[in-house]
């Protein structure tokens, strides 16, 4: 494995690997009907059978470049492994080190670790230097995923219920960045869009989440926007907001001024991909075993969960 560069410029020692974080995300589509031939199956059951379908019957082709899963593996009943592949342009094939197996398929391929921590609807993607050539961004990788559980969703015939999204956990921080420059908050605008993801402690923004939730299901609304003119919002208020759009588990914009001019901030466009670091060998990442007990432990202090 080679070193890995830090943001700053020098290197990171051999056992300190960086992953991107992708949130999972599945949208009610008709909320509150239940009139429905089918009955959803729950979000954990959606992105357990999505994925152990993947491997054998769906790829993602981006372009020239084909990708996949292989190899998975169920690490514990709440955490699966397997190894994301791309099959490169055919003039790079030769540069293939090993070929890994994909099922029904032969072609040389390069590959990276993935973790999934089903109760959070998180997936860990290794930033292997060899597969972050064909994707360069934990958006790319976004949109790779999106792709490959996109079509599972159709095959498991589950997206007449649920609308899928997959975001990168985002660097917490832009928020409050923004806030501190204004001098003024004139608007937040908070998106909702159900109780799609595992709920977190937070006064406020279970407030919000709540107050949301209970005029969605009122009006049978797929989503609902709550505007709060001219708030005033203490520093942990500030905190907690940030936290949770860098979580992906709210969705905000905010208008302020700053020395007499109107500025906006947006969580759609704004933060920026957070990336995860952990010590893991050469040899320790080649063990999905020691990998995900490794990721799911790193996952779980940072979410601040704790799943048994």
């Amino acid at each position: 494995m080679q070193k890995s560069e830090n943001s700053s410029g020098g290197s990171m020692p051999d056992n300190e690997t960086r992953w991107w974080m992708l949130q999972i995300q599945y949208q009610e589509r008709h909320p509150g009907q239940l009139n429905l031939l089918s009955q959803p199956l729950p979000r954990d059951e959606v992105l357990r059978q999505s994925l152990e379908l993947i491997p054998s019957s769906i790829r993602s082709i981006s372009g020239d470049r084909t990708w996949g899963l292989a190899d998975l593996i169920k690490v514990r009943p709440d955490v699966l492994a397997a190894d994301l592949t791309v099959r490169p342009p055919l003039g790079r094939i030769a540069e293939e080190p090993r070929p890994g197996v994909l099922e029904d398929a032969k072609e040389p391929r390069f590959f990276t670790p993935v973790v999934v921590h089903i109760p959070l609807q998180i997936i860990v993607v290794h930033r292997a230097s060899d597969v972050s050539r064909f994707a360069r961004s934990a958006k790319a990788f976004a949109t790779v995923f999106y792709d490959l559980l996109d079509e599972a969703l159709r095959k498991l015939e589950m997206d007449q219920h649920y609308v899928l999204e997959v975001e990168p956990i985002a660097k917490i921080g832009s928020f409050v960045e923004w806030f501190n420059s204004l001098d003024h908050l004139n608007r937040i605008i908070v998106h909702y869009v159900g109780p799609n993801l595992p709920a977190r402690p937070g006064s406020l923004v279970q407030s919000i989440r709540d107050t949301a939730n209970s005029f969605r299901k009122s009006l049978r609304s797929e989503t609902v926007d709550l505007i709060a003119n001219e708030p005033k919002l203490e520093e942990t208020d500030v905190q907690e907001l940030d936290q949770a759009v860098a979580d992906r588990r709210l969705r905000m914009r905010a208008r302020g001024t700053r020395s007499g001019i109107g500025t906006n901030w947006s969580s759609r466009h704004k933060p920026e991909a957070e990336t995860a670091i952990v010590p893991l060998t050469e040899e320790q990442l080649t063990n999905p075993k020691t990998t995900s007990e490794k990721i799911t432990g790193y996952l779980e202090d940072y979410f601040g969960q704790r799943y048994q």
